[in-house]
């Protein structure tokens, strides 16, 4: 996108967003455009504003935070956001593909690449030189049978591993194919009541009231759902059109048609990813000498009672945290760095202060 176009884009959602704060389409252009324009300390000011302000849980919103704190090195900051989002949704596909570019493997960005949607995919393909495909069960086949291995296997690694969300919700999806409807229930129960904004796990749910139970206003509930909390998520399959209101239809286009051209994390990812290694604060390269997994096929989510919930998907490799810098085990200095630590506690009330208190700062 030529340059001239982008700032005025960027004033026009400016604009747009003093008039309507709260509204989620204008203010997730203006940070798209705000990303392609690598203006990374007006993206943090407006995704720390929106967040804020609106008080509902944004996994895209949260995205261009970690992608904003990446980009400008605050490497305690984006490890706190990852982990983060990833409590909410434990497949989120851009939180993965950045987390990629700190921690350039080829296995993590296999990961990365098996939760994107198939424009995504295509993209990644053309721009990198891999040889890439799907985590085996991760995507159930269309159309399978009681007898194929596909249920049983499954069967046989949940049994391995019962509290790995990333499976049981595979093992969800397979038996909700199959119609055994009891059983797809009972593990997005579970899973679900971990991870209430898992969206895969919820799509699985959505189709199974509208396709067997016939619920259709519960069905368009949960879509609904699924809209707030990432307008242009795989899974919502058309099905926006039903939330967007009269006056933004033309923004929804907009947004859309940008995400499948110029999308904001893939255009920062190919930029930045290197599979040999990655460059650290004193412009050095850092180069991996055993593969790591991401965070998010990992026991990092926990249970009230403290309980590891998510193991890893691939068997046999272990977790490891991504790099931080030394200082990363000092306390956090800075108000932002203290509003996300006491977000992901569950501190609202010190998230609130911190955040409040860094916007009267003007810092960005």
């Amino acid at each position: 996108m030529k340059e001239h176009i982008l700032f005025e884009k960027i004033e026009n959602y400016k604009e747009e967003v003093s008039k309507h704060p709260l509204e989620m389409l204008p203010n997730i252009l203006l940070m798209t455009y705000l990303a392609l324009a690598k203006k990374y300390d007006d993206l943090l000011t407006q995704t720390e504003r929106f967040l804020m302000e609106n008080m509902q849980a944004n996994t895209l919103v949260e995205d261009f935070s970690l992608l904003g704190n990446i980009a400008l090195s605050r490497h305690t900051t984006a490890d706190i956001i990852f982990k983060n989002i990833i409590m909410q949704d434990p497949e989120d596909p851009y939180a993965h593909l950045l987390k990629t570019v700190q921690s350039p493997t080829k296995e993590n960005l296999q990961v990365s690449y098996t939760m994107l949607g198939e424009n995504d995919k295509r993209i990644i393909r053309n721009t990198i030189s891999q040889n890439l495909e799907d985590y085996k069960y991760y995507r159930i086949p269309t159309i399978i049978g009681r007898n194929d291995n596909v249920l049983r296997e499954l069967q046989q690694m949940v049994k391995k591993e019962p509290t790995n969300v990333i499976l049981r919700t595979s093992l969800a999806e397979a038996y909700a194919k199959l119609d055994m409807i009891k059983e797809a229930e009972k593990e997005l129960s579970f899973v679900l009541s971990l991870h209430p904004h898992y969206i895969r796990a919820l799509h699985i749910r959505q189709r199974i009231l509208a396709n067997h139970y016939g619920k259709e206003s519960e069905s368009l509930n949960i879509s609904k759902k699924i809209y707030k909390l990432n307008p242009v998520s795989q899974y919502l399959k058309g099905m926006e059109v039903m939330f967007i209101k009269e006056n933004e239809i033309f923004m929804h286009s907009e947004l859309k048609d940008l995400f499948e051209r110029e999308n904001p994390f893939l255009t920062y990812f190919t930029e930045h990813f290197s599979l040999e290694g990655s460059t650290n604060n004193e412009g050095q390269t850092n180069i991996e000498e055993k593969p790591q997994l991401i965070n998010a096929q990992i026991d990092e989510t926990r249970t009230t009672e403290g309980q590891n919930t998510n193991k890893i998907v691939q068997e046999k490799e272990e977790y490891q945290d991504y790099p931080t810098p030394e200082t990363a085990s000092e306390e956090l200095k800075d108000l932002i760095d203290i509003g996300y630590e006491s977000l992901y506690e569950g501190n609202y009330k010190k998230a609130i202060e911190a955040f409040l208190e860094e916007l009267k700062n003007e810092k960005y």
